[in-house]
């Protein structure tokens, strides 16, 4: 199949461009809101998990829409239009911002959610319309690094920003990634699967919930990969809002110096995507899935017992990131390569939603912890690290009930 690589850069460019603003709306504002006139019981860890429900809440309510729209209108029309409302969405967190306004930038953050969520089913399944199914591992593992791109340079660049603060500085920004975003989408060219009227989909979430569980019941391990998808989201949640709290109360690190810390995180993930989609055959999902949770283990317990420096750490982030990514693309390939036609739209917002179910979980476990253990970063890399080892043990264990099955 021939592919327009124009088609390619538009939808990863969309994809960076989108997640690069959550993520610096998101960072800016748990890195400038301290320093504003709040609640006395908004601590740091809660203002960060306040900040990160905001954008998840969405997906768990809003997903059943983003599937029925994606299976009922052309994808690349939903996608545009979603982008397009981004922007007075953005105007409004600038006024948050100017009146150091935390409702105003907590409303912001959670529309931009709505969008995300909205448009999310209809992005990941412009996958298949581009490349076909020969091109789902490239085009899954670049989706999935131009994303952590986007939160790795949003990240950094709400770090310096707010170390540097000027509302002249962080207006341009959000405006101008917004209007690239809305253009990129805008000019894709792409030819979709024809659209089915007699399709149903629901926007009820218990009944859209029992019809995918219908969806993909005949499809081997499609909801256990769907699944493992999640815990890779459920991981990379709360690590990163543990990165901001280890790095400030454990380090005493600067603005700045958390961001790069962070940043490590991203551009591991990035790499690990990248090395994945190379490596991934049609054979071997759940083994590259188990090596990357291994992986995981291994850094995590690092971190855990090693009294690290500021730079081992980091290394130590780049590690758990890296494996990552041998867990998050073979699962995403495993859910895409199934022949779903325009049910992938309703497949893919089960996903988002099943993700966002286990980030919610991963936030309200890191609000807990650190609640009980006064901002513990430590307790919290050991919970990370519970569940990684459920979570190979579960890996394991599919792969010796093919291997009865073959």
């Amino acid at each position: 199949m021939k592919v327009r690589k124009s088609n390619w850069f538009l939808l990863f460019g969309a994809n960076f461009l989108g997640i690069f603003n959550d993520n610096f709306l998101k960072y800016l504002l748990i890195f400038v809101a301290v320093t504003w006139d709040l609640p006395s019981w908004l601590s740091q860890s809660q203002l960060i998990a306040a900040i990160s429900g905001a954008l998840v809440l969405p997906y768990l309510i809003l997903s059943p829409l983003a599937g029925k729209i994606t299976v009922k209108y052309h994808k690349q029309k939903v996608f545009s239009i979603m982008k397009l409302l981004e922007i007075p969405v953005l105007l409004l967190a600038v006024a948050g911002f100017w009146c150091q306004n935390i409702v105003l930038g907590l409303l912001a953050v959670l529309f931009m959610g709505i969008l995300s969520c909205l448009y999310s089913p209809a992005k990941y399944s412009l996958i298949k319309d581009i490349g076909g199914e020969e091109q789902l591992s490239f085009g899954s593992g670049m989706i999935e690094a131009m994303a952590f791109a986007g939160i790795l340079l949003g990240t950094v660049t709400a770090s310096w920003v707010s170390d540097h603060y000027a509302f002249a500085l962080m207006f341009p920004i959000l405006i101008l990634v917004g209007c690239l975003g809305y253009l990129a989408v805008r000019f894709l060219k792409v030819r979709e699967a024809t659209i089915d009227d007699s399709l149903n989909s629901t926007s009820n979430l218990i009944r859209f919930i029992n019809d995918t569980h219908r969806i993909i019941k005949p499809y081997p391990l499609l909801h256990q990969a769907m699944i493992y998808y999640a815990i890779f989201w459920l991981l990379g949640g709360v690590l990163q809002m543990n990165l901001v709290l280890h790095c400030k109360t454990a380090l005493q690190c600067s603005n700045t110096v958390t961001g790069i810390v962070t940043a490590m995180a991203a551009i591991g993930v990035i790499s690990g995507c990248l090395a994945a989609g190379k490596v991934i055959s049609k054979t071997n999902h759940l083994k590259i899935a188990a090596f990357g949770v291994s992986g995981i283990i291994v850094a995590l317990l690092v971190v855990i017992f090693g009294h690290l420096s500021v730079i081992s750490f980091a290394a130590a982030i780049f590690v758990i990131a890296f494996s990552g990514g041998f867990l998050q693309v073979p699962s995403l390939v495993l859910v895409q390569q199934n022949d779903l036609g325009r049910k992938i739209g309703d497949v893919m917002a089960y996903l988002n939603w099943l993700t966002f179910v286990y980030v919610l979980v991963g936030t309200v476990l890191f609000s807990i912890i650190a609640f009980l253990t006064n901002d513990n970063s430590i307790a919290i890399f050991i919970m990370l690290c519970v569940v990684a080892i459920l979570t190979l043990g579960s890996i394991l264990y599919n792969i010796n009930r093919k291997r009865r099955y073959m």
